[in-house]
């Protein structure tokens, strides 16, 4: 429920859970190796029913479809 006692109909989704802790591990290692922390953000999404779709990881964060090669490459594996 929402205000007034009225059905929620809009939420806001960060990013998923994986790729903040893959972002938190990369920091992580960059400053222990001394270099210069990475200058990332955290895209928000705001859902509602028209892109609601089947509620998959990949429907809900497109742009993070991938997002492990993004680091495994900058960390040269």
């Amino acid at each position: 429920m929402a205000a007034n006692n009225t059905l929620q109909r809009v939420t806001i989704a960060n990013g998923p859970a994986p790729y903040i802790g893959w972002a938190l591990v990369d920091q992580l290692g960059r400053g222990m190796a001394g270099a210069e922390p990475s200058d990332w953000g955290l895209p928000g999404q705001i859902i509602d029913s028209t892109n609601l779709g089947s509620c998959t990881e990949a429907e809900i964060y497109p742009e993070f479809d991938g997002f492990e090669s993004v680091f495994t490459k900058a960390w040269g594996m």
